[in-house]
């Protein structure tokens, strides 16, 4: 696997490299400033994970990006920069925030470990007794991961993708959206597992935030607990 470093300075690629060491991850790093990619913008070409930093202006780094269309060639890029900075600006930015100015070395860990599901270099498998689908979500979210996870129950199979934190796509067969985010929270067993995040095969279908999305799931499945429990036999 390659990445492709772009305007960190000398503390912070010494702190990739290092953190990438620890991983045991075999990662070609290459490390250009933008001024050396506006010049040969080719050296994006092929590479799988682009990281790029934005710490004083973020709308810079944008518009970079929409210059350099091979940049999004790449399987995973990451910004380094300040989520409040991209709160304030009310941005939506398609890409792994890494704020320095909070764990910084855990959010390289887990750009590092999302990077390695995308790819396939790393699948996490479990069952839904022992985590639920709501603990998944809110756990993945909360850290702000990507993943693609294949859930499997007696009702169908589905797909469920997180990108950034927020839930991206889910479905189940023809049943798309919040209606399937719906059924798959309402599920107490089966299995899940990741898979590659494949966006060309699934595209956006939920807007929603990911805890109004829970919050509206939990309510309908308590209510639909209730209804059973009251129903007369």
């Amino acid at each position: 696997m390659n990445m492709l470093l772009i305007g960190l300075d000398e503390k912070d690629r010494k702190l990739w490299n290092s953190v990438l060491a620890k991983s045991g991850e075999g990662i070609d790093i290459q490390s250009v400033s933008f001024a050396e990619i506006e010049k040969k913008p080719d050296v994006v070409s092929g590479t799988e994970a682009v990281v790029m930093a934005a710490k004083s202006n973020i709308k810079d780094v944008l518009n970079f990006l929409s210059n350099i269309q091979t940049i999004m060639q790449a399987t995973s890029y990451a910004i380094v920069c300040s989520k409040i900075s991209i709160q304030s600006m009310q941005l939506d930015i398609q890409a792994h925030i890494i704020d320095p100015e909070i764990n910084y070395e855990t959010g390289i860990k887990n750009y590092i470990t999302d990077l390695k599901v995308s790819t396939g270099h790393e699948e996490i498998k479990g069952d839904i007794g022992t985590m639920s689908c709501i603990e998944l979500v809110e756990n993945f979210c909360r850290q702000g991961r990507s993943k693609q996870f294949e859930i499997t129950h007696r009702e169908g199979t589905a797909v469920l993708i997180l990108r950034n934190g927020q839930v991206y796509h889910c479905s189940i067969g023809s049943l798309q959206g919040p209606d399937a985010f719906d059924m798959v929270i309402g599920w107490n067993y089966g299995t899940f597992q990741t898979k590659p995040v494949d966006l060309d095969q699934h595209s956006k279908n939920i807007e929603e935030t990911w805890e109004s999305l829970l919050l509206n799931a939990v309510r309908k499945k308590d209510e639909s607990s209730f209804l059973r429990k009251a129903a007369p036999l």
